[in-house]
């Protein structure tokens, strides 16, 4: 499969590229590209404030001819004045995603740029929450390196971290609403946003016989 794109045009896609003939071992492929649609918007907090630096994803909806391994993908960061252009864009549903430091991410789905707004799109985010806390060992001693997941499965949110040397974490801009938080072969905690402090100990590890 070969796929070209331009951030202003709508991509194009070749299927069975290895079943084109060429000539003297080179393949000539011609192909134009439409130029693509715009989708602007503004992104502001729950005070009217634009949030300068929000970063914004389209993600675009497949369709039947095309590849399930192919996506395409636009993204767009918020001027100092909230504003945002998305270009290249198809005429197809797209999933906008839309983050920005300390606010809770918010993802619209079904979003289709050939159709008419009635009013310029503006997006409003939420403050998010904090969850922080320590993983300790089975001794006590802090979980230092300790690479931790904070997963909301029904809103599809999903955050990653560290823990420092004295076994601290801390996520920001967490939506409110249950979550699982884990480290593989570790712990897994569920826990619902916002919530104090946690002090995590790491479940004692599992041995694993094997009869042959």
């Amino acid at each position: 499969v070969l796929t070209v794109e331009h951030p202003q045009f709508i991509p194009r896609i070749v299927q069975f590229v290895e079943r084109l003939k060429g000539r003297d071992g080179v393949v000539t492929i011609n192909l134009s590209l439409k130029p693509g649609l715009k989708l602007t918007g503004l992104v502001v907090d729950t005070q009217e404030r634009p949030i300068p630096a929000a970063q914004v994803d389209a993600t675009a909806a497949h369709l039947p001819e095309e590849p399930v391994c192919i996506q395409f993908e636009q993204s767009a960061t918020c001027d100092a004045n909230g504003k945002f252009t998305l270009t290249g864009m198809d005429a197809r549903p797209h999933s906008i995603k839309v983050q920005a430091s300390g606010y809770s991410p918010k993802q619209m789905d079904a979003v289709d740029p050939a159709k008419p707004l009635v009013a310029p799109m503006k997006i409003v985010l939420l403050p998010g929450s904090e969850v922080t806390g320590h993983v300790f060992k089975e001794d006590g001693s802090p979980a230092a390196g300790l690479r931790l997941i904070l997963k909301m499965d029904k809103i599809k949110h999903r955050d990653m971290t560290q823990t420092g040397s004295d076994g601290a974490f801390r996520f920001t801009g967490v939506p409110q609403g249950a979550a699982s938080l884990m480290a593989f072969h570790a712990f897994e905690q569920n826990i619902v946003v916002p919530c104090d402090a946690l002090n995590i100990r790491v479940q004692p590890a599992r041995e694993l016989v094997v009869e042959l």
